[in-house]
Order: structure tokens, then sequence, then C-alpha cells
């Protein structure tokens, strides 16, 4: 009895990808709004309000750029180690959280060109 109750609390979460469910639409915006309640939160503690280079400000400020250069930076890391489409989720893990890592310089770099240039094109998006 265990077993099927706890199989069938899960399969509410089964999706495809196109038309998927209204349960899974209701968690995933769910759990998005948790955390933009959660960011909300945190921006409103005065010393961290304060930090002009915490990684959600620099990544919030340089989203374009970063959604640009990620993917391309990823992909030649993977086929660089010989790892495309070959590792599985905790390799994932870990390239998501040292592709981060590499990306916030170049966040903040890029922050501080459109910072230097305020005409230029780096200002769109």
């Amino acid at each position: 009895m265990g077993e099927h109750l706890a199989s069938s609390q899960v399969e509410w979460l089964r999706a495809s990808k196109y038309s998927p469910p209204l349960s899974y639409v209701a968690l995933e915006l769910g759990c998005m709004a948790l955390l933009l309640a959660l960011f909300f939160w945190l921006q409103s503690i005065p010393r961290l309000d304060e930090r002009r280079n915490a990684p959600l400000l620099v990544f919030g400020q340089t989203a374009f750029f970063f959604y640009f250069v990620h993917m391309p930076l990823l992909e030649v890391a993977a086929r660089a180690l010989g790892m495309h489409k070959e590792a599985g989720l905790l390799t994932a893990s870990v390239a998501s959280v040292v592709g981060l890592a590499v990306m916030y310089p170049l966040c903040r770099w890029y922050r501080e060109l459109k910072r230097v240039h305020p005409t230029s094109i780096l200002r769109c998006g």
C-alpha cells in the first residue's frame, strides 16, 4: 500500500514537453514565485542591498550577455573535456556551478564596459 501511495504522489509530476499538465505548470510557477519572494526579501536587507557586486545583481544586470556567452562556453568545455553528451546529472550540476564561477568575472567586466560606454549599442537589451 505504501509503495503505491508514493508512486501516485509522484505521478502527478509526470509531464510531456508540449501541452504540459496544469499540475506541472503550477509547480514550476509556484517555485519561481517562492524564489522571487526570497530574492525580494534578501534585497530588503540593507547590508545586502549595498553590495554592488552581489552575484544576483551582477547576473541580473548582464542577463543578455550571460545568455549568449554561457551556452557556447559550456559546449566548448564539454567537448574539450570529452564529456559532450556523455556525463550524468552530477557532472552537469558541477559544470553549472563552475560555469557560474567563470561567468561572474566576465559579467562584471561587461557591466563595467556598459557603464563606461553609456550610449553604445551595449546598453540595448
